[in-house]
């Protein structure tokens, strides 16, 4: 799986970063140094530790975006099966 640093780490789990160091210092989610000595977090590991992420905001965007504009209701349905 991917690996995240913490900036990532904190929009997908949707943590403070307090909250994140904390778990940390507890044990609660392990990390590993990466380069320039930053910690990384792998996927499963936040899955395990936080339960389900948080996906990212832009294909609801996209589509709320596609919806206002002037689509024909044939493209709109094509457009669903392509993002699933």
């Amino acid at each position: 799986m991917a690996w995240h640093t913490v900036q990532e780490t904190l929009k997908l789990t949707g943590k403070s970063r307090s909250q994140l160091y904390r778990d940390m210092a507890k044990g609660l989610v392990s990390y590993r140094t990466g380069k320039n000595d930053r910690r990384e977090f792998e996927t499963s590991e936040l899955i395990r530790a936080y339960g389900e992420l948080r996906t990212s905001e832009t294909p609801k965007r996209h589509k709320e975006g596609h919806s206002k504009s002037v689509v024909s209701q044939a493209e709109n349905a094509q457009l669903d099966v392509i993002q699933q």
